[in-house]
């Protein structure tokens, strides 16, 4: 017997449904591949929870044996009758059926229910009003635009769905995260419309953003089952699937690693990190702390890594070893920079555009309070660089505010 995380047991030993009270056991499940001895210590963990009077509430549905077990305590027969909705119906709902009755976000059981059936009252209202073969606005894109751009309008995966009436009050705080994530990435990633931005360094900079912001809302386990549930029923190809796992996972550990970091500046820290662009159904690298994309289309010339030198006379003898990470979007560069000299080590963002055939100006970001670097009072800042070459070796110079002698730097592939 499979035991699912909505599944609890009595004092008697029967099973019943209630909403689980912790991600860790969603994400047993949801991951794939459960062992006995997994299950067997879920089990433990339910009864052990049942017995200190978390199991659920009277009101949950009985899991008829042999049969499907309930969603949260919805019947798995009754839930079938309702597909899964769009977020902004979720959204909606919950509002709706909160605001008749606020007590509500006391009792989840309740609070599944009421959500369930006012997401079925708007379905069947919604499906009487549409036309003969009429569905969303979604479905003039194609397959491919859908599901890299899924927003508020968007259905939810089945398995979403079931999260939904399983963690009601979580999935309404994450659930409006899906619309500023996916227009960060058309706004940052504009020439990437040729592609219908899947697959590609929008995509991957959207998934990333999406669970950093989950991640703050909700926290890291949560995010992690929500991100996971949508996986698991996108329909995406394999490669396209570890890609999105991978970028979910270094935007929750973004959110994680840095909370003084506003949504606007976790935003900024993505887009200036290093994009890799991984051939579909290869392994991504173990270690890569960098996003990842797969589309071949995506890939642009000065996109990459390079290295060289980086002088800064007035910082004492001796050059600096200098590691440069470039992503283009069209006219748009971004990117960052490592330069090391024995145990000193300077690390900065920088954004800018490239003009004619290979001139780039950048600007180089100040670190924010909660970034290394930022306590060293004898940082160069408001560094601004100009680099000329070609997509293989760049040179140049850069100018500081606070040091007036700057420097040069050449890097190559």
């Amino acid at each position: 017997m499979t035991l699912l995380p909505w599944a609890t047991v009595s004092a008697t030993g029967r099973l019943r449904a209630s909403a689980p009270r912790h991600a860790l056991l969603l994400l047993i499940v949801l991951r794939g591949g459960v062992s006995r001895l997994a299950l067997a210590a879920a089990l433990l963990t339910l009864a052990a929870l049942a017995a200190c009077g978390g199991s659920g509430s009277s009101s949950s549905a009985p899991i008829v044996e042999g049969g499907p077990p309930p969603i949260g305590p919805i019947p798995a027969a009754e839930f079938a009758t309702v597909p899964p909705p769009t977020y902004q119906q979720v959204i909606t709902a919950f509002r709706t059926v909160t605001a008749a009755n606020p007590s509500l976000v006391n009792n989840e059981p309740a609070l599944s229910r009421a959500l369930f059936d006012e997401v079925r009252r708007t379905t069947t209202t919604s499906a009487a009003t549409l036309a003969p073969g009429a569905d969303s606005r979604a479905s003039v894109l194609s397959s491919a635009r859908r599901q890299a751009l899924f927003n508020l309008n968007s259905k939810m995966t089945l398995e979403e769905w079931k999260l939904v009436i399983v963690s009601p009050l979580a999935s309404a705080r994450v659930a409006p995260t899906v619309e500023p994530s996916a227009q960060a990435a058309v706004d940052a990633m504009p020439c990437e419309a040729d592609i219908d931005f899947a697959d590609g360094k929008a995509d991957a900079l959207r998934h990333a953003y999406w669970n950093a912001l989950m991640t703050r809302r909700a926290g890291a386990a949560f995010a992690e089952a929500f991100a996971t549930a949508h996986e698991v029923g996108s329909g995406n190809s394999a490669a396209a699937r570890a890609m999105d796992l991978h970028n979910n996972r270094i935007g929750r550990a973004l959110a994680e690693r840095l909370p003084a970091a506003s949504e606007a500046q976790l935003l900024e820290l993505l887009l200036q990190q290093v994009y890799t662009h991984v051939v579909a159904g290869a392994a991504i690298a173990p270690g890569e702390n960098g996003l990842v994309f797969i589309a071949e289309q995506a890939k642009r010339p000065f996109d990459g890594r390079f290295s060289g030198t980086f002088n800064h006379p007035a910082s004492g003898t001796g050059t600096w070893a200098l590691a440069l990470n470039l992503t283009q979007c069209g006219a748009l560069i971004r990117g960052n920079y490592r330069a090391t000299r024995g145990t000193a080590v300077a690390e900065r963002r920088f954004s800018g555009s490239l003009s004619g055939t290979g001139h780039l100006s950048l600007a180089v970001a100040d670190p924010y309070p909660f970034e290394a670097g930022a306590a060293d009072a004898s940082a160069c800042l408001s560094m601004q660089m100009t680099l000329a070459g070609n997509e293989q070796a760049l040179a140049g110079g850069w100018v500081s505010a606070n040091c007036p002698q700057g420097g040069s730097l050449g890097v190559a592939r």
